[in-house]
């Protein structure tokens, strides 16, 4: 994750923020978003000096990233055809509305 962008810990928060972003774009029937915990365990050793297991300290950190996206094709298929032009209409002779 890059700088700057807030790494989700827990799958509620993240689910959340996933489905505000689909709904905002009106997507949400049409994409699926799957996503997978990722843990990383760091060694660090304590002090200055010469390292010795007495002064190793073990962390761990998890997040939450994006597994795996798909379209449903179908449902894609399905809002293409179902979309429209828009027709504008108007009363005023046609040599009024040219330049």
């Amino acid at each position: 994750m890059g700088r700057g962008h807030k790494q989700y810990r827990d799958e509620e928060p993240l689910q959340a923020a996933v489905l505000a972003i689909l709904e905002r774009h009106g997507v949400a029937s049409l994409l699926q978003v799957t996503w997978q915990r990722e843990e990383e365990k760091t060694e660090r050793y304590r002090g200055s000096g010469r390292a010795v297991p007495a002064g190793r300290s073990i962390g761990s950190e998890s997040s939450l990233c994006d597994h795996a996206s798909a379209a449903q094709e179908s449902a894609i298929q399905h809002a293409k055809d179902h979309q429209g032009w828009r027709v504008q209409v108007t009363n005023l002779p046609a040599n009024v509305g040219t330049c």
